[in-house]
């Protein structure tokens, strides 16, 4: 589990490095938003996402769930004082638990 306390810590909401258990290279990396952006960006995830989310990557035996055809939606918002805000909204396909076959390999 990340360590939220420390001030001016980046934190990613992921655990390891590589995006699979199987070692895969990484070979790019892109930020949207994040806390090195000036703009105010948000994520709301309600208690039943994450719990449905959770039972997914609970039924697996690598502890993790798989969402194919992941992407953000960007929502522009501007409240009546006039502050402008954007928030994003993870999409995907119906989230999976991750399979591993007995080679090791990620299993679409």
């Amino acid at each position: 589990m990340p360590n939220l306390s420390i001030p001016g810590q980046i934190v990613e909401h992921s655990q390891g490095a590589s995006g699979t258990s199987s070692g895969d290279t990484l070979l790019g990396e892109t930020t949207i938003g994040g806390p090195l952006c000036a703009d105010d960006v948000r994520m709301m995830l309600d208690r039943a996402t994450l719990r449905r989310l959770l039972e997914y990557a609970e039924s697996s035996l690598s502890g993790r769930v798989v969402l194919h055809g992941v992407g953000f939606k960007q929502r522009v918002w501007r409240t009546k004082t006039g502050h402008v805000y954007q928030t994003l909204s993870l999409v995907s396909q119906q989230p999976k638990p991750e399979r591993v076959g007995f080679s090791g390999v990620v299993e679409p």
